[in-house]
């Protein structure tokens, strides 16, 4: 399942930049997960262009040179929870992979002393019962 923080929280004008590209709420919240900024040359001009997607469809938006440092700052600013949350997940996931490492060498050394893990708990395993 993939889990993505919630956008919520944003609010259209404080992104004045990007609302100056007739981009909407639901735009917004689409560039909050991904979105980015190319430049293109066609001979001697060159284009900067604000891409995405949003159902399943590419947006463009052209994205004058005066304003491109505020397109990227506001740009940089809606994403960094989403690039947070990505950061956390990753990391997340090599500190479990290097629990479950960790593990598989205890396993071995604890068989030995008669111990066992039992999920993250350490156990001990039970005497046989004399009859």
């Amino acid at each position: 399942m993939r889990t993505t923080p919630s956008t919520n929280d944003i609010q259209p004008e404080d992104y004045p930049a990007l609302r100056s590209l007739r981009l909407g709420r639901a735009d917004l919240d689409t560039l909050a997960q991904q979105g980015f900024i190319t430049g293109e040359c066609r001979g001697a001009m060159h284009y900067l262009k604000l891409r995405f997607r949003r159902e399943g469809r590419q947006h463009v938006r052209h994205v004058r040179p005066e304003i491109y440092a505020a397109v990227v700052e506001e740009l940089e600013r809606l994403q960094a929870r989403t690039r947070r949350h990505l950061a956390l997940r990753s990391e997340s996931r090599e500190i479990r992979a290097a629990i479950k490492a960790s593990e598989a060498v205890l396993r071995a050394a604890l068989e030995t002393s008669g111990l066992y893990f039992h999920g993250r708990t350490l156990r001990a395993k039970r005497k046989a019962k004399a009859r």
